[in-house]
C-alpha cells in the first residue's frame, strides 16, 4: 500500500494549527517501529544492564504496595491468563539476564505490558521510554457498538471516517463483520489484550478504543515487533443496504505531538490523583485526530460558556453554547415539555493546565450550576460516560454541591504489607499518609491484605449545595476512577436516580500513584526504591471502599450498578461521536426527570437589623424548614411553608453576633431534601 500520499494524514497535517498541534508528525508504523530500536534515531534504548534493575523495581512494587493483586486472585482465579504478573515478572527476570540477549527491548517493554496486563487494572500501568511518549499508533476510522433492538446483540457499525479514506462505501453507519460471518465481538476483545478492563463491559469500551487508537508508549500489539512485516488491517463491512461483506484495508499511521504526551502527566499537576495514563492519551488522541473535522463541520461557538470545555460540556433548553453536541430541543420530556431541564458533560476530573484541579474544577462546576438552577431548575442531566476519572477531591468536592445530605467521603485503604509498615513507621511524615502512619505507630496495623480505611478527602473541605433539583446521572463502562468513586458516592447518598448503558462502570476503585511519586514520597527505610531506567509506571497504591449503606463494597473490578440499565440505540451511539442527531437516552433521561420530585428553596432580600436577619423565602415541595447559622448543627428557627412570614426574622447567635451565613434546611416527611445558602453582605445592623 502506498503510503507516501496519503490524504487522511494529509488532511490532519494541513489542520494541525487549528488542531493546537503545531508540531503534529505522522509516519507509517514501520518506519517508525524500525526507528524504535535504531540507536541513531532512538537515545532512550537501555543498556542490557538496565533490564534487570527495571524488572526487579517493578517486581518489588506489585509485591509489596499494591493493594489490589490479593482480591485479584481470587475474583480472576481460573481465568485465562491468571492474574499472576509476579510469575510472568520472575520468567521475564530468567529470560532477562542470558547472555547474549535473547530477545530485543520491544519484546522486554511488551512482556512488562503483557504481565501487568493480567490484573486487569487500567491503574497498574507501565509507560515505555521517552521515544514513545507523546506517539499514538491509529486508523482512519472509529467504531462503536449499539445493541439490536430485536436481537439484544451489539452490532458494530462505523462512526467517524476521514476524508479521503478512499474506501468505496465506508462510511459511517456501515457494519463491521468477521469475516468467517461470527461476531465481531472477540476481534474487539482481542484489541484490549495489551490494556485490559476490570469487567467485560469495560474491556469492550476499550476494546473498541485500542482497535483504532493505541497510545505508544503504554499499549500496542503483541504482533508489533521484529521484523516488522504488518502495516495495515483488514476489515470486513457491509455497505448500506448490502448482505455482502466487502473488505478495507487501512494503514497504521503514528501521530506525534508534544501536547500527545498525556501518556503519564506530570505529578506535579496531578499529584497522586491520576485517570489511568493510557486512558488519558487514547481521549487525548481522539479529540485531536477528529476534532478538526468537528471544527470543520459545525464551526467554533459563539460564546464560549464553559471556562474548561476540556472538561465541562453542557447545554441550556435556552440553547446557550457550552460546546456541548447536543440539541437542546434534545431537553424535553414526552409527557411534560414545559419542564425544563439542562445537561451537563463532566469529561474528565482532571485538567493539565492547573496545579490546583481540586479547587479549579469545583468553582467552575459551581458556577455552571448556579447558571443551570436558573435556566433549567426542573432537573439536570450529570453525564459521566467515558470519563477516566482525574483528582478524586475534585469529584468528591462537586458530588457535595448536587445534594443537601452531607457527603461520606469514600474510604481508601493501603496494602498491608511488612515492607510497607516499616515504610510507614518511619519518623519522616508523608504527606496524605499520616493517618496510615499513626496507626503503624500505634501498632493498629493489620496483618493483611489491607490497613484500616480512611478518606481521601477531608469531610470539612466539602463544600454547600449549589443545585437544587432532581439529577440523573448517566453512565457506562468507560466511567472509570474518580468517576467510579463520584458514581458510588451519588448512589449511596441517594442524590438521584443513575442510568446506564452498561451493567455497571469501569471498576476503577483505587488512587494511582506514579511510581516517581512512590519513589519520592516514601521514605526509603532499606527499601530498594529508585527510579525506573527510562521507563515510568502508574500504581493503583491505596484501594478504595464505598460507604453507608454500602460500607466496605469495594469499586475495583466491581464498578457501580445502575438503578436503569438503558440499551445503547443507534442515534446514541451516533450523537456520542459527534454526529448532530437526537439521543435516545438523554429524551429517557428527560422522561425521568419529569417523573421526579421538585424541591426548592429561594432565597432573596437578606438584610440585618438589630437582633435578626431578614430573608424572604419561597419553597416547593416541603412541609419544613429549618434556619441553621454558620457552622452550626441546631436550627435557631423552624418553620413551615404555612407559615412563613415574608420576610422570615431569623434571630442571630444566643451571644448576639450576628452570622456570616444562614443556611435553610427544607425537608418533606422528615427527610432532608434540599438546602440553601445566602451569605451576609451587609456587616452593619440596619434599623
Amino acid at each position: 500500500m502506498d503510503l507516501t500520499d496519503y490524504n487522511p494524514w494529509k488532511e490532519l497535517i494541513a489542520n494541525r494549527e487549528a488542531l493546537g498541534v503545531p508540531d503534529l508528525t505522522i509516519q507509517p508504523l514501520i518506519p517508525y517501529l524500525r526507528s524504535a530500536v535504531d540507536p541513531q534515531q532512538n537515545p532512550d534504548l537501555l543498556e542490557h544492564s538496565d533490564w534487570l534493575p527495571l524488572i526487579d523495581q517493578v517486581l518489588w512494587v506489585l509485591t509489596n504496595l499494591y493493594p489490589h493483586l490479593p482480591f485479584k486472585q481470587e475474583l480472576f482465579q481460573g481465568q485465562d491468563p491468571a492474574p499472576d504478573p509476579v510469575a510472568k515478572l520472575q520468567a521475564l527476570r530468567n529470560a532477562a539476564v542470558q547472555v547474549p540477549p535473547i530477545m530485543g527491548e520491544l519484546d522486554l517493554h511488551l512482556a512488562i505490558l503483557d504481565a501487568l496486563a493480567t490484573v486487569r487494572d487500567p491503574h497498574t500501568a507501565y509507560v515505555r521510554p521517552r521515544f514513545f511518549r507523546g506517539s499514538i499508533a491509529f486508523l482512519p476510522f472509529r467504531a462503536g457498538y449499539y445493541d439490536d433492538p430485536v436481537t439484544g446483540n451489539k452490532r458494530f457499525v462505523v462512526t467517524a471516517a476521514m476524508d479521503g479514506i478512499g474506501i468505496d462505501g465506508f462510511e459511517p453507519g456501515v457494519e463491521l463483520v468477521n469475516f468467517d460471518g461470527g461476531s465481531f465481538m472477540s476481534t474487539v476483545a482481542h484489541a484490549a489484550n495489551l490494556t485490559p478492563a476490570a469487567n467485560d463491559a469495560a474491556q469492550l469500551q476499550r476494546g473498541l478504543l485500542r482497535l483504532t487508537v493505541r497510545p505508544m508508549a503504554s499499549s500496542g500489539a503483541a504482533r508489533w515487533r521484529e521484523p516488522f512485516e504488518e502495516e495495515t488491517e483488514t476489515f470486513h463491512f457491509l455497505p448500506r443496504g448490502s448482505t455482502t461483506p466487502r473488505i478495507a484495508v487501512v494503514p497504521w499511521g503514528v501521530a506525534k505531538a508534544t501536547s500527545l504526551g498525556a501518556d503519564f502527566p506530570d505529578p506535579a499537576l496531578q499529584p497522586r490523583a491520576m485517570a489511568p495514563p493510557d486512558m488519558e492519551a487514547g481521549e487525548a488522541a481522539v479529540g485531536m485526530l477528529w476534532g478538526w473535522q468537528r471544527f470543520r463541520d459545525q464551526g467554533a461557538p459563539t460564546t464560549e460558556v464553559s471556562h474548561f470545555p476540556e472538561v465541562f460540556q453542557f447545554q441550556t433548553p435556552l440553547g446557550t453554547p457550552g460546546r456541548a453536541n447536543l440539541d437542546p430541543a434534545n431537553l424535553a420530556a414526552a409527557e411534560n415539555p414545559a419542564k425544563r431541564f439542562g445537561y451537563m458533560a463532566i469529561k474528565t476530573f482532571s485538567r493539565n493546565a492547573s496545579a490546583v484541579v481540586s479547587v479549579d474544577l469545583p468553582n467552575e462546576f459551581a458556577r455552571i450550576l448556579r447558571l443551570l438552577q436558573t435556566s433549567a431548575p426542573d432537573g439536570i442531566i450529570v453525564d459521566l460516560r467515558n470519563n477516566p476519572g482525574g483528582d478524586i477531591v475534585a469529584a468528591e468536592r462537586m458530588l457535595q454541591m448536587l445534594t443537601a445530605r452531607r457527603i461520606v467521603p469514600a474510604n481508601f485503604h493501603l496494602a498491608s504489607t511488612p515492607a510497607l509498615r516499616q515504610i510507614l513507621q518511619s519518623t519522616t511524615t508523608i504527606s496524605g499518609l499520616e493517618p496510615y502512619q499513626e496507626d503503624a505507630r500505634k501498632g493498629d496495623f493489620p496483618d493483611g491484605p489491607l490497613t484500616h480505611p480512611h478518606p481521601i478527602t477531608p469531610p470539612e473541605s466539602l463544600p454547600f449545595q449549589a443545585y437544587q433539583g432532581p439529577v440523573v446521572l448517566l453512565v457506562n463502562a468507560s466511567t472509570y476512577s474518580a468517576a467510579d468513586i463520584f458514581a458510588g458516592g451519588f448512589a449511596d447518598h441517594a442524590v438521584g436516580t443513575i442510568i446506564g448503558t452498561d451493567p455497571s462502570t469501569g471498576g476503577g476503585g483505587a488512587s494511582a500513584w506514579s511510581y516517581s511519586d512512590v519513589v519520592s514520597m516514601l521514605p526509603a527505610s532499606g527499601q530498594p526504591l529508585r527510579n525506573l531506567p527510562g521507563s515510568a509506571m502508574s500504581l493503583a497504591f491505596l484501594r478504595s471502599s464505598r460507604v453507608v449503606p454500602n460500607l466496605g463494597v469495594p469499586i475495583e473490578d466491581v464498578g457501580v450498578e445502575p438503578d436503569i440499565i438503558r440499551a445503547k440505540t443507534l442515534n446514541d451511539l451516533l450523537q456520542e461521536h459527534g454526529n448532530a442527531v437526537p439521543s435516545d437516552l438523554v429524551s429517557f433521561a428527560c422522561d425521568t426527570l419529569a417523573g421526579m420530585e421538585v424541591h426548592r428553596i429561594e432565597l432573596s432580600g437578606a438584610v440585618m437589623r438589630a437582633e435578626a436577619t431578614e430573608i424572604h423565602v419561597v419553597t416547593t415541595g416541603l412541609d419544613r424548614v429549618d434556619f441553621v447559622l454558620d457552622m452550626d448543627t441546631s436550627p435557631v428557627l423552624t418553620l413551615t411553608p404555612d407559615n412563613l412570614p415574608q420576610p422570615v426574622s431569623v434571630p442571630f447567635h444566643a451571644n448576639g453576633v450576628p452570622p456570616a451565613a444562614i443556611s435553610v434546611k427544607g425537608y418533606l416527611d422528615g427527610e432532608l431534601r434540599t438546602s440553601a445558602r445566602i451569605t451576609m453582605n451587609h456587616p452593619r445592623p440596619r434599623d
